[in-house]
């Protein structure tokens, strides 16, 4: 019961963030919102990456837990997050603000194939065992979208802001189609599990890369890097949902270790 009341601790601290937010807003210091938030997104990223691979890595690997593994993988990704956003910080004190969402898409990279090594994998383990679709002609139809994807938001990004850096346009559309896919196989993975136990963890999970998808998106077609500080705030709701969902995720194990002791 603890892990419940934690993660609903958890997002509560995401609802009092939003509401100092406002109210910073509403008196009009912007900056000094955007200086606390910057400070605070890496460390709410470092924390819940750090939560999670102490609930899931070492179980991972020893009960050899695609589940386990696939939240081990998200939490390690958080931990590259945190560095982009430490990347954004030291970027803007350099008064260059426009380079800000080409240096956090970069540090972004690293993070993001974690999350698509992790959630891929465990959407493979899941076919093999339900054969849910086709592998190989799923994988291939996965590599073609997203080339096509990333090409035409390109070319898309580059009308929509012709006096936009094209490099930040380049590093940028990649980040979007790839947690583009991300939320789409979450999506799947939940709709699969949607009447199980699973399915509030998976949820959560789902609502915190949307977050970060819609801050990518803004970021393509919005000045919505240098200095806002709707994109801190954006990360760092973010990443309390994917905390929530790993506490629980781990209430969940913890439940079903209490039912095979009592069985034995």
């Amino acid at each position: 019961m603890s892990r419940w009341m934690h993660a609903i601790a958890i997002i509560l601290f995401g609802i009092i963030v939003l509401f100092v937010s406002l109210i910073l807003l509403t008196i009009g210091l912007n900056a000094l919102l955007y200086s606390i938030m910057s400070i605070l997104a890496p460390l709410v990223a470092i924390f819940i990456g750090l939560l999670g691979i102490s609930f899931f890595g070492r179980e991972s690997f020893l009960k050899e837990d695609r589940y386990h593994t696939f939240n081990v993988w998200i939490a390690l990704g958080l931990i590259f997050f945190s560095l982009a956003d430490i990347t954004a910080i030291l970027v803007f004190m350099t008064e260059d603000a426009s380079q800000i969402c080409f240096a956090v898409s970069l540090v972004q990279v690293p993070g993001l194939f974690l999350w698509v090594l992790g959630i891929l994998g465990y959407f493979k383990a899941l076919n093999a065992s339900l054969r849910l679709t086709e592998g190989t002609q799923l994988w291939l139809a996965v590599g073609v979208i997203t080339t096509l994807a990333s090409l035409s938001l390109v070319v898309i990004f580059a009308i929509i802001s012709p006096t936009r850096n094209i490099l930040a346009t380049i590093v940028g559309v990649p980040v979007i189609v790839v947690l583009g896919l991300i939320v789409c196989v979450i999506s799947g993975i939940l709709w699969v599990f949607r009447e199980g136990y699973i399915a509030r963890s998976l949820a959560l999970l789902l609502f915190g890369v949307v977050l970060l998808l819609i801050r990518s998106i803004f970021w393509q077609v919005e000045d919505y890097c240098g200095g806002n500080p709707l994109s801190p705030i954006t990360a760092i709701e973010s990443y309390l949902l994917v905390g929530a969902s790993f506490l629980l995720a781990n209430n969940l194990n913890l439940i079903f270790e209490s039912s095979e002791e009592g069985m034995e």
